[in-house]
């Protein structure tokens, strides 16, 4: 089997698993030595915890610096996170930052494959791989996305084109209480933005219960999935960044 320089590895709880050939193959079960390549990696089964912070306008290699200091008032550890950030809005004195922030510990299965010499060239959350796939299918700026993937059922809430909050449910195997549970609180932040609701975008979902309720209610929208193009699209087009610490 032969694997190219440049490596995507996806990243959960269970598995490590490398992508070639619009296939997932377990780490554990190819014949593939990561060192001295360029790794892109994919992070799922984790839920995004978002911050909005205002802060002044300085130069924007100054930006991280002031980020990182900022977080450290809403986290405990924050050697523990990594994070990346956009700026939302630019204001005449200061900047409207969106910070997207994970548990450093979800990348621990994969440092038994590394050395000194392995490049973590960029690093992407499986939220952002399907938002980024769908939004040219997506006219609207305020939405919700739900899809499913390797057992997980993710709820997305994108405000003016970014997203601002979001959950997961892990093996998730139809249970509707724990589904509303979570769309309401999803679907309740939305509303605390006093932003319109105007679709709701369903990706792989196969739970027919659930999409019957939620279509009485709103405006459901089934996008099409197709596992292998998702593979594809992130082989061809890469949109990842290095998550800093």
């Amino acid at each position: 089997m032969i694997f190219k320089k440049n490596t995507i590895l996806e990243i959960n709880d269970r598995n490590l698993s490398i992508i070639n050939n619009q296939k997932l193959k377990n780490l554990k079960d190819v014949n593939v030595d990561l060192k001295n390549r360029n790794l892109y990696l994919v992070v799922e089964g984790e839920r995004v915890y978002i911050k909005l912070l205002t802060i002044p306008k300085v130069k924007k290699n100054k930006i991280y610096t002031i980020v990182k200091n900022e977080l450290r008032f809403y986290f405990k550890n924050i050697e523990d996170l990594i994070f990346d950030y956009v700026i939302s809005k630019e204001l005449n004195t200061s900047y409207e930052i969106i910070v997207f922030c994970i548990n450093s510990k979800t990348l621990n299965p994969f440092k038994n494959y590394i050395n000194s010499n392995t490049k973590i060239k960029g690093v992407n959350l499986i939220q952002f791989v399907f938002l980024n796939y769908f939004k040219k299918y997506i006219k609207e700026v305020n939405y919700i996305m739900i899809f499913y993937y390797n057992s997980n059922l993710y709820i997305i809430d994108i405000l003016k084109k970014y997203m601002l909050y979001n959950t997961i449910m892990k093996d998730f195997n139809g249970n509707e209480e724990e589904f509303f549970n979570e769309f309401n609180y999803i679907l309740k932040s939305h509303i605390n933005f006093n932003q319109v609701l105007e679709n709701i975008y369903l990706v792989n979902f196969q739970f027919e219960n659930i999409k019957s309720k939620i279509s009485k209610k709103y405006n459901c929208k089934e996008l099409k999935y197709d596992g292998k193009e998702i593979l594809s699209y992130l082989l061809r087009s890469w949109r990842g960044t290095i998550w800093r610490r």
